[in-house]
C-alpha cells in the first residue's frame, strides 16, 4: 500500500462519519417522520376513551376547577397543552392531533443527536429513520394521548444526560 493510505486500525480512537450538512440531514427527517403521521391522521374518525379523559381534564383546567383537573392524575402536562392549544382557538381534537403530530415528528432530533453522539452520523440516521417509518409509533402519533410527548421528553433526557455526563 502507498504511505499516503490512512491505516483507521492504529488510529487513537474511532474514526466517525459525519454528514456535513446535518440541517438539511435533520429536516429531511422531520418530514420523513411527519407525512406518514399526517396520513394516519386523516384516518381518525374518533377520539379514543383516554382522550376523553384528557379533553375533560382540560376542561376543568381551564374552567379552574383544580381538584377535578388533577384528581385523576396528580401531574400531568398534557392537559395543559391541550387547554392551551384551545385557547389559541383549535378545538380540542384538532389541537391534540397537531401537537401529537408535532411533537412526535420532532422527536428525531434528540434521537439523533444522542445516537450520533454515541456512535456516528450514519448510525444516528438509520436509527431515526427506523423510528420514523415504526408502524406503532405512527399509529399512536397523531391520537389524543400523551405518549407523543412522552416520547419526546424521554428521548430529550437521554439526549441532556448523555451530554452532561460525556461532555461535561
Amino acid at each position: 500500500l502507498p504511505a499516503i493510505y490512512p491505516n483507521y486500525l492504529t488510529a487513537p480512537e474511532p474514526q466517525r462519519r459525519r454528514y456535513s450538512s446535518r440541517f438539511f440531514v435533520l429536516l429531511g427527517l422531520i418530514i420523513v417522520c411527519l407525512i406518514p403521521r399526517a396520513l394516519i391522521s386523516l384516518r381518525i374518525s374518533s377520539i379514543c376513551p383516554d382522550g376523553v379523559l384528557y379533553i375533560h381534564l382540560a376542561e376543568a383546567l381551564q374552567e379552574g376547577d383544580f381538584q377535578q383537573a388533577f384528581q385523576e392524575m396528580k401531574l400531568n402536562v398534557y392537559p395543559v397543552v391541550l387547554m392551551s392549544l384551545n385557547r389559541l382557538g383549535l378545538d380540542w381534537q384538532a389541537g391534540g392531533i397537531l401537537w401529537g403530530l408535532l411533537v412526535s415528528s420532532l422527536v428525531v432530533l434528540p434521537l439523533y443527536g444522542f445516537a450520533r453522539r454515541q456512535f456516528d452520523d450514519t448510525v444516528a440516521l438509520v436509527s431515526c429513520f427506523l423510528y420514523a417509518v415504526h408502524p406503532v409509533f405512527i399509529q399512536w402519533s397523531p391520537e389524543l394521548i400523551r405518549d407523543s410527548t412522552f416520547w419526546l421528553l424521554f428521548t430529550l433526557s437521554l439526549y441532556f444526560q448523555w451530554r452532561a455526563v460525556t461532555e461535561v
